[in-house]
């Protein structure tokens, strides 16, 4: 368990966590892969996906699901 201690104006907070919450798609299912699709600068999407929502477009490549179909033009 990890514990951060924060001090703010004479007051004192302990904060314990088990640890980072593991990445969720949207059907709440454990995202394994995230969106990459460019947004600009250099950064990509990020959206949590599991395998299920999980666009492949090349290998290692991964679209969410309004990526892929911004990628091939549908409406």
């Amino acid at each position: 368990m990890t514990c951060k201690t924060y001090n703010s104006n004479g007051v004192t907070a302990i904060v314990c966590s088990r640890g980072k919450r593991p990445i969720q798609c949207k059907c709440g299912a454990r995202g394994s892969k995230l969106c990459d699709y460019p947004i600009g600068d250099g950064k990509t999407c990020d959206r949590p996906l599991c395998d299920r929502h999980a666009h492949a477009i090349s290998k290692g490549v991964d679209y969410c699901q309004t990526h892929a179909k911004m990628s091939a033009g549908a409406p």
